[in-house]
């Protein structure tokens, strides 16, 4: 039996700047993925938000992941982030 087909996404780390309610960018983030055909799952650490973006229905890519570090860049209700590169997120979301 050939092993399963690798899930392509990729992690991205959100420090909400001060006073931003980490909901909110976390939601905001959610539907603009959901235009990109992207979903996320993940969690809040310690006030930071950390998250796998994965394809639903196919794999993310690396103009996916230029997007999302276009849009945060953007914005002004996060301190800093950091987009990883692609890896194999298994069945993280």
């Amino acid at each position: 039996m050939a092993p399963p087909c690798p899930r392509y996404g990729f992690l991205v780390r959100i420090a909400p700047r001060v006073g931003t309610d980490a909901g909110t960018l976390a939601a905001d983030l959610a539907r603009g993925l959901e235009t990109l055909g992207l979903a996320l799952a993940g969690e809040s650490r310690g006030g930071h938000l950390e998250f796998a973006v994965v394809g639903e229905g196919m794999q993310a890519t690396d103009q996916d992941r230029h997007a999302v570090e276009r849009w945060l860049a953007a914005r002004d209700d996060a301190d800093s982030f950091e987009v990883g590169p692609l890896v194999d997120t298994g069945d993280a979301a």
